[in-house]
């Protein structure tokens, strides 16, 4: 038994550990911000992340669509999700990685989280290739089970993304992403 509980012991040892040692990844989104936030990878002209040692730091704009340059890294990492203010102070935000469900205590909660982060990926008629992305949902939880549901697809073409000028402007990034090594 003694050996046991000192293999498990070790065992959790070492997983803290290793947890230290994990890729961080930053995401800083302006404060009030409510809605869907999308980052898209390997954009030609996109964005540079941010990047440091063992750090990834992505400055979501106003308009929650990060577009980037940086080739989506599949891995395990830590993320770290904040609200930045105007003048650059930080508060750090929950994250919710399962359902959220239609409860009194969610509907009184006011205070903005993440919810459901996710990696995907699509394509559509007006791009040749395949776009991959990230997504999550930042806001209250009432104002996430008010929302309706809408698919990835229907979501970004009524986004303000690019106004009118939406599928003009996939298939911009779908010639960009094509011409990518």
């Amino acid at each position: 038994m003694y050996f046991l509980s000192a293999l498990l012991f070790l065992f959790s040892l070492a997983s803290c550990a290793c947890a230290l040692f994990l890729p961080q990844r930053n995401y800083l989104i302006p404060a009030g911000a409510e809605g869907d936030v999308y980052i898209f990878y390997g954009v030609e002209g996109g964005l540079k992340v941010e990047k440091s040692l063992n750090t990834t730091t992505f400055h979501i704009p106003d308009s929650r669509f990060l577009i980037t340059n940086s080739v989506s890294e599949p891995s395990y990492f830590n993320a770290n999700y904040y609200y930045v203010k105007n003048d650059g102070s930080r508060s750090r935000l929950e994250v919710e990685y399962s359902s959220l469900h239609r409860t009194e205590e969610n509907l009184r909660n006011t205070a903005p989280f993440i919810w459901f982060p996710r990696n995907g990926s699509s394509s559509w008629s007006e791009i040749p290739c395949e776009v991959k992305y990230e997504q999550f949902y930042v806001g209250t939880r009432l104002n996430m089970l008010a929302r309706p549901q809408r698919s990835v697809t229907k979501i970004i073409f009524d986004s303000k993304i690019s106004s009118n000028r939406t599928p003009i402007f996939f298939a911009e990034v779908g010639r960009k992403l094509k011409t990518r090594p």
